[in-house]
Formats: C-alpha cells, sequence, structure tokens
C-alpha cells in the first residue's frame, strides 16, 4: 500500500458527505464526524484520529 494509494481512498471517504444525496456539508473538513479536518488542519474532531502513515510499519497480518 502507498501513500498515493492510500490518499485516493482518504479523499474519497472524506468526499462522500458532500456530494450525492447524503449532502451533509459543503466541504470534508466541516463534517463533524470526519478525520478530513485532522488531516487538513493537524486538529483533532470529535474522534481522536492517528495518521495513517503512522500504520506503515505495523505489520496487521500479526495478531496482537
Amino acid at each position: 500500500m502507498d501513500d498515493k494509494f492510500m490518499e485516493q481512498k482518504l479523499n474519497y471517504i472524506h468526499d462522500n458527505p458532500c456530494r450525492g444525496e447524503w449532502n451533509l456539508a459543503k466541504y470534508p473538513e466541516d463534517y463533524m464526524h470526519s478525520s478530513a479536518k485532522y488531516y487538513a488542519t493537524g486538529e483533532q474532531g470529535i474522534y481522536e484520529v492517528m495518521s495513517y502513515a503512522l500504520l506503515a510499519d505495523i505489520d496487521l497480518t500479526k495478531a496482537v
């Protein structure tokens, strides 16, 4: 998984509330349940967010 792939997925997720029938916010950063604000400004929203980049060194295939 590379950064370009992850950024494409994040953009898709962040843009969903602003499109189509949902139209829950004008901008992804304005949707209160989105991590878009964190990725745009570094400011935490109502849910704590950890950047996907911090997961890059973790082997997610191993049991914890």
